[in-house]
């Protein structure tokens, strides 16, 4: 059955894709700025089009001729968005990024990328797509913040009719099924998806207790909840939402990991690893979520640990002081680390890599680990929900206990004393289960499950 035409209304802390790495700028042109805009997606920020202009626009003067790092871009960014009085994603700031750098040296004037944000926007508006920025907190659900983002999300319900309301994460996923009762008891359709609950199969009871009670109490208001693994599904099938799925994460985009050409030495000499290290990788923010300290602390117990160095990519979360713990760690026990900051290079990083980690006490999903096994990388990682779907043990690398050292330093080991020919049909094996999660697949199982949720009892069916 299939649906004519349907309002539907998506909601989440951050709207986030993946893009390619795009070459510098060659000449000064509208045509090149538009390409550039284009290219990086700048429309689908959640921010009204000329503080977005504002923003690149203060960071190229100030970035301008200058040899500057990504770090520093960001931060000049995060400058720029309290001036506009915005709040970016990391996603949406790394987008910008990748036109500060192409631009930064440019002749490219305000005028010139106002013309070309305003086109990429008005794209959306011919597609009929409009779009509201909602500053939600996503650390409290009751703030100052969040009782003015729950009253943005009322008007915006009343002013327009939807057929179906999708939200994502937590506190935003309360607040707004919250503001659509109303209109869920006069039909819309209301979708949850989950990018990981907080409570797991190796959670305190007392966290068991305060979020599984949460959130089957709010699925009560929802007529689907969406989950990204198999732990979730399950979980979510114990509540009191009458549709539950489970899809192959958001989806990877296979092609940015294949096929790469690259110098690989001079790569890895970039991060300080010689041809004879034992290169084992880390991306995602620094954070004890993520737990990286376990991997230095199994390195640590390893009899040659000075072939060893940890690359971590990512920046530690604010007001955090975990960089420094990990530097501090790592001195004590005597383990080579580079903090590598935050990149946009991860395929080229992943090709370096002889073993990759991804040690989170919790993870919905971790699409690192998948991005790592699209590089023909094995992963070691801790036997937690989302992880569990793509590390096969034996085979795309192994899993361990999150707060057992000896058990990460025992896996690395056995992937690092592989044979050649084991390794490339471990290397093979990793390819093969990434194509599982390849973003076609991920959005072939969303337009089937709107398909689903839209063609019950709707007048607009055909």
């Amino acid at each position: 059955m299939r649906i004519k035409k349907a309002g539907i209304l998506i909601i989440a802390a951050a709207i986030t894709c993946t893009t390619p790495a795009v070459p510098a700028m060659a000449a000064d042109t509208s045509e090149s700025v538009q390409e550039i805009i284009s290219d990086n997606e700048i429309d689908s920020l959640v921010s009204d089009p000329d503080k977005v202009v504002d923003i690149i626009m203060y960071v190229k003067n100030e970035a301008a001729k200058q040899d500057i790092s990504d770090d520093q871009i960001r931060s000049l960014i995060q400058t720029a968005e309290s001036t506009a009085g915005v709040s970016l994603s990391e996603e949406e700031e790394n987008r910008i990024i990748k036109i500060v750098k192409q631009i930064k040296d440019s002749d490219i004037d305000e005028e010139q990328l106002r013309s070309a944000v305003t086109k990429a926007y008005d794209k959306l508006e011919e597609m009929g797509i409009a779009h509201y920025q909602v500053e939600f907190d996503t650390k409290s659900p009751v703030s100052t913040q969040n009782i003015q983002a729950y009253k943005q999300l009322k008007l915006i319900l009343k002013t327009n009719k939807y057929d179906l309301i999708h939200c994502h994460t937590p506190i935003v996923g309360i607040l707004t099924r919250m503001a659509a009762r109303k209109y869920r008891k006069a039909g819309t359709t209301v979708i949850y998806t989950t990018h990981g609950f907080a409570f797991t199969d190796k959670s305190s009871k007392k966290s068991w207790i305060v979020y599984f009670t949460a959130e089957k109490l709010m699925s009560r208001f929802c007529d689907a909840i969406i989950t990204i693994n198999h732990e979730d599904y399950g979980n979510a099938k114990k509540m009191h939402c009458p549709k539950v799925y489970v899809i192959p994460s958001v989806g990877l985009d296979n092609h940015r990991f294949a096929n790469l050409r690259i110098n690989r030495d001079e790569y890895r000499a970039s991060f300080g690893v010689n041809s004879k290290d034992h290169m084992v990788l880390a991306v995602g923010e620094l954070s004890s979520r993520k737990n990286q300290k376990i991997i230095i602390e199994a390195l640590g117990t390893l009899d040659r640990k000075e072939q060893y160095i940890f690359v971590i990519c990512g920046t530690a979360v604010v007001n955090s002081t975990i960089d420094e713990e990990l530097k501090e760690t790592a001195s004590r026990l005597g383990v080579r680390i580079f903090l590598a900051g935050h990149r946009l290079d991860i395929p080229e990083i992943n090709a370096c890599a002889d073993v990759a980690v991804i040690p989170s006490v919790r993870e919905g999903f971790g699409m690192t680990g998948v991005e790592a096994l699209a590089s023909g990388v094995p992963v070691v990682g801790s036997d937690v929900q989302g992880i569990r779907e793509y590390v096969i043990p034996g085979k795309t690398g192994y899993l361990c206990d999150p707060y057992d050292a000896h058990q990460f330093a025992e896996a690395i080991e056995n992937i690092v004393n592989l044979t050649p020919e084991a390794r490339n049909q471990m290397a093979a094996a990793c390819k093969k289960k990434a194509e599982e999660f390849d973003v076609s697949k991920s959005i072939a199982a969303m337009k089937n499950i709107y398909q689903e949720v839209l063609s019950n009892d709707r007048k607009y069916e055909e």
